[in-house]
């Protein structure tokens, strides 16, 4: 039992170490903004919890351990943009995540990708592109959530999660 808990602890810290190295090759390079967000912000986040909604999305915070977001914003290079959108797909492929869910609306597509130990996510790659190839976005999130979880941050009157 501590030897199956030891591995799906250093799994969890090789995806977030996995996604923050693919955020931080991007990080000096003209034409990207990357924001990290680390889980002393996750937990203070939740302490602003008010309402008992806002304590389920709090709860979903303190499972969090980084968000990585990194976008990409250059209008005349689509040629970078297709070349990153390639490159993070690569990353999620060669990292086991797969695709759950994908949204076409007009020149935009976003892809939600998830890696999973067991019931458990520890893991997620929203991928959100321009087909104009102007703009393309990618946030990486990693803890240890469930399905259930995510379910909450929709509320309980929300739309279930397609695709999950």
């Amino acid at each position: 039992m501590i030897l199956t808990g030891t591995m799906i602890v250093s799994m969890s810290l090789n995806a977030q170490q996995d996604a923050k190295n693919f955020v931080q090759q991007y990080k000096k390079q003209d034409g990207f903004t990357v924001i990290s967000i680390g889980k002393p912000a996750m937990c203070m986040l939740s302490l602003f919890a008010k309402t008992s909604i806002d304590r389920e999305a709090a709860e979903m915070l303190k499972r969090i351990d980084a968000i990585q977001v990194l976008v990409f914003e250059r209008g005349n290079d689509k040629a970078r943009s297709e070349s990153f959108i390639s490159d993070a797909l690569i990353f999620c492929n060669v990292n086991r995540f797969e695709e759950l869910i994908e949204v076409v609306e007009h020149n935009e597509t976003v892809k939600i990708f998830g890696k999973t130990e067991g019931e458990t996510i520890i893991g997620l790659i929203v991928l959100n592109t321009s087909k104009r190839g102007d703009s393309a976005q990618m946030v990486c999130l990693t803890g240890k959530f469930t399905i259930d979880d995510l379910q909450s941050i929709n509320g309980k009157n929300g739309k279930n999660i397609a695709g999950i």
